[in-house]
């Protein structure tokens, strides 16, 4: 590629020379092994900023006076590396870059590309990340799309249903580790918030039927904000682990430019790697359409003679399957809290629609929450918590 002379250019691929001839500047890429026919090209006044992370080049190329989140994404790119490398496999190049481009670039806040990243300058570059009780948006999105380079750039679905859910909900799951890693699983709490509300937005304004995860197509409100829940939900349900080697598993069998995987492929790994007892729900959660109505219609507090304090929770819980409204049959979290940390919390397991549990607690209660890290997708949670006006 050439380019102006007083502009870096930047394509996929490792740098192999740089030269300047009349009055330009030259760049040669190139890559050792095929990659998916996925690319772009950028060329601009940059600044850089290198740093090497166990082998991996990470390279920030920017705006000069764009710099205020550089180290950030820095540090999100290397804790990204480091988790998904660990988690799904080894990343396969010797260099990742982040380059900024224009807010009048087309294709969304970023874009992954084989060890490239655009980066939209007004949704990363410009975001005002010194709110540290915010959600990270700078992190997350960074986190999503060091994901692509697994999923996408190293596995590259068969066309047709399902591929989003491979692509874009398995970076979603990668947002929640790093958020996860970097600022504790309250932030992934707001992350899931966030999901779900997309997904509910998203299906009210649907005009067709919704169809599970391993169909989806290019409906962003399913493969970004249920496929976040569900993966969220799924970490939970069979441990980060065994989901860990299940996506790995899928990577070795099916990734490559020529691979061709499928939902169907995944879903045969997942049943294979975690214990028979979690098949029907994990088969319902990605292969059916699932909402749950869960609440606290009333809850009290008092205070026993051992100053502790006993809680009862009165629960109603439901789900529709496609048309059908039915009970549940699964555990789910009930947590109780006091003024400054978490005092309890239950996994019952609920079978009828109306349950009343007693949990003791050795601190006065503030509130008590179903469902309070977001693993269900309720249609209505503003009724999921109760708070504690007085105690007897």
């Amino acid at each position: 590629m050439s380019t102006a002379g007083d502009q870096v250019a930047i394509a996929p691929g490792t740098l192999e020379r740089e030269w300047e001839e009349g009055g330009r500047r030259y760049f040669h890429y190139h890559t050792t092994d095929p990659m998916v026919n996925w690319f772009a090209f950028a060329s601009a006044r940059y600044a850089v900023k290198k740093v090497m992370h166990d082998g991996v080049a990470i390279e920030v190329y920017y705006h000069p006076a764009h710099s205020a989140n550089v180290d950030r994404m820095i540090a999100a790119t290397a804790t990204s590396l480091d988790l998904f490398g660990a988690g799904f496999g080894p990343y396969p190049l010797p260099e990742l870059r982040i380059v900024e481009v224009p807010s009048t670039w087309q294709m969304g806040a970023a874009v992954a590309f084989p060890g490239t990243i655009f980066f939209v300058e007004d949704r990363g570059f410009l975001t005002d990340a010194r709110d540290s009780t915010r959600l990270d948006i700078v992190t997350r999105r960074v986190a999503h799309e060091v994901a692509h380079e697994w999923w996408g750039m190293q596995l590259s679905p068969a066309p047709g249903p399902g591929a989003t859910m491979l692509v874009e909900s398995f970076a979603k799951y990668g947002e929640q580790r790093v958020l996860a890693a970097t600022h504790g699983e309250g932030m992934v709490e707001e992350l899931m918030s966030y999901d779900q509300d997309r997904y509910l937005s998203g299906r009210t304004g649907a005009e067709e039927s919704e169809v599970p995860l391993t169909q989806v197509a290019d409906e962003s409100w399913l493969y970004y904000g249920k496929g976040g829940v569900v993966m969220n939900a799924l970490r939970a349900l069979v441990g980060q682990e065994a989901l860990d080697r299940s996506l790995q598993r899928l990577l070795q069998e099916h990734g490559g430019p020529d691979g061709r995987a499928t939902t169907g492929d995944f879903l045969a790994i997942l049943h294979d790697e975690v214990p028979e007892e979690y098949h029907e729900q994990v088969d319902e959660w990605l292969g059916e359409v699932v909402l749950y109505d869960l609440s606290v219609p009333a809850a009290t507090a008092s205070q026993l003679p051992d100053g502790r304090y006993e809680v009862t929770v009165e629960l109603e819980a439901s789900k529709l399957r496609g048309d059908s409204a039915t009970t549940l049959d699964e555990a789910v979290d009930v947590a109780v809290y006091g003024a400054d940390s978490l005092l309890a919390l239950e996994h019952p397991l609920i079978s009828a629609k109306d349950t009343t549990l007693s949990i003791l607690v050795s601190e006065r209660p503030i509130r008590v929450t179903v469902d309070p890290f977001v693993r269900r997708l309720d249609r209505e949670r503003s009724d999921n918590e109760r708070n504690f006006i007085s105690i007897p």
